[in-house]
């Protein structure tokens, strides 16, 4: 999931591992996208990280 974020603008240090830094990431995210925000990258949290694009500034 870091490099799909950093790649939409969600800032985070890609590093292989899902520390606290990618919870509070997914967290924002899934806020954002509408999910609940767990930090748990579920499959609908999964689905949704390909499918997003961010709204028209």
């Amino acid at each position: 999931m870091n490099s799909s974020t950093c790649g939409r603008g969600w800032a985070i240090d890609v590093d292989a591992l899902y520390g606290p830094q990618s919870t509070a990431v997914c967290k924002l995210f899934q806020k954002k996208v509408g999910l609940e925000p767990t930090g748990v990258i579920d499959e609908e949290t999964w689905d949704i990280t390909w499918s997003w694009t961010p709204p028209a500034a």
